[in-house]
């Protein structure tokens, strides 16, 4: 056979994977142009993450000689091998290895790295490209319908936003059931709040679902658990909203341990709770949005708030590492942070106060929780899925 025959011979076998919903590669290994042994991905049905076509090939190949010298063989697969197969080839003592499609993630004979180029013992023939087009046209096939499948899963979207009884937090509720979302908040000490807003959500999206969670932002197990009663009822989540919090004003020689501790545990340990908890289901679908609501006092700092702008930087810091960690998961993070915001935390302000504010800011109004919600919206969106590691400030221009 020839080595175009012996490769279409892989290629039929990385057919056979895809149809069993294994990612599609195939291998055979050759003795004197004769084919010795076939194989072809079966992880996902073996549960075993060390059945990849070239290491069942090599195997059947030295079960069928009696020995595990392939000294005299070849190996013909559809991908370039990866760190595991790329250490079975150097072992087994293939003469020589041709693969097809190149491999940026994980291949070792020369895409991400070249192992064959170390100083072991046995150093095979390498060559690449054979039917290349083909074998990576099969790749991205296989892909593209995985993706159609999770769209598909995710017909409706399941958001989950702590803090969701009142202000901010209540007008994204909305925001996201008109959206036609299914959605799960948290509440702490207001429950006639949270059942007021269950009831506007179901009158603004007929059919939606919506739960609402009693549960403390700074106690890690009570987020915990009220993240998997989400996913237990509504299903996966596809969106996470950290918008609990709570603010002080009061000079920084006076705040206490006390004060400092719950702000921190309230604003800042609140989303890192809530991240972890959702962050295995967002990676394990390959897709996912995380907002975190920090404050333009996050950015500039705010006088007699040190501890809540502390706090509110330390979102800012967390959605900006998280998206580089989160990235290649699908999973993007944006930090939304507002201005001055028309909601109960400005009920300690006099009117007085209220129209000094607005006319410092160079739209002349404050902003409202409907104008944040829908940013939400906008940024939980599949279509901003290229927007991530940013803060956005919805300020009026007090900010820039």
């Amino acid at each position: 056979m020839t080595d175009e025959e012996l490769m279409r011979a892989a290629l039929a076998e990385a057919k056979l994977a895809a149809a069993l919903g294994e990612v599609p590669v195939g291998a055979v290994v050759a003795k004197d142009g004769e084919i010795i042994a076939r194989a072809h991905n079966l992880r996902e049905s073996g549960k075993n993450a060390t059945y990849h076509a070239e290491l069942m090939a090599i195997d059947a190949a030295c079960k069928a000689l009696g020995g595990w010298r392939l000294w005299q063989c070849e190996l013909f697969v559809t991908l370039e091998p990866c760190p595991m197969c790329s250490g079975a080839i150097i072992n087994s003592r293939l003469k020589r290895v041709v693969y097809g499609a190149r491999d940026p993630k994980a291949g070792c004979c020369g895409s991400l790295t070249d192992l064959f180029a170390l100083p072991f013992n046995h150093h095979p023939v390498m060559e690449s490209g054979l039917l290349e087009e083909e074998a990576q046209a099969l790749l991205q096939d296989f892909f593209a319908m995985l993706r159609e499948k999770r769209k598909k899963k995710m017909t409706t979207n399941h958001v989950f936003i702590t803090g969701g009884s009142r202000g901010i937090g209540a007008a994204a509720v909305l925001a996201f059931a008109r959206a036609g979302y299914d959605v799960a908040f948290t509440y702490n000490a207001h429950p006639d709040a949270a059942e007021a807003v269950l009831r506007r959500a179901a009158a603004a999206a007929q059919g939606g679902r919506f739960l609402a969670i009693q549960a403390d932002a700074g106690d890690s197990a009570q987020v915990q658990a009220a993240v998997e009663q989400a996913q237990r009822e509504l299903g996966g989540l596809q969106v996470l909203v950290c918008n609990a919090g709570i603010a002080q004003v009061k000079l920084f020689t006076d705040t206490t341990d006390e004060d400092w501790h719950r702000m921190m545990a309230v604003d800042l340990d609140g989303a890192f709770y809530a991240c972890r908890a959702v962050l295995p289901g967002m990676v394990h679908q390959k897709y996912g949005r995380i907002l975190l609501v920090s404050s333009m006092w996050g950015q500039t700092g705010a006088s007699c708030e040190v501890a809540y702008s502390a706090a509110k930087a330390g979102l800012i810091g967390l959605g900006k590492a998280l998206a580089k960690e989160e990235g290649p998961s699908g999973i993007t993070v944006n930090v939304i942070a507002p201005g001055v915001i028309d909601t109960d935390m400005m009920a300690g302000f006099t009117a007085e106060d209220r129209a000094a504010l607005a006319e410092e800011t160079p739209v002349e109004r404050l902003g409202t929780a409907d104008e944040i919600a829908r940013t939400m919206v906008f940024l939980a969106d599949e279509a901003s899925g290229y927007i991530t590691g940013q803060v956005l400030g919805v300020n009026g221009g007090l900010v820039i």
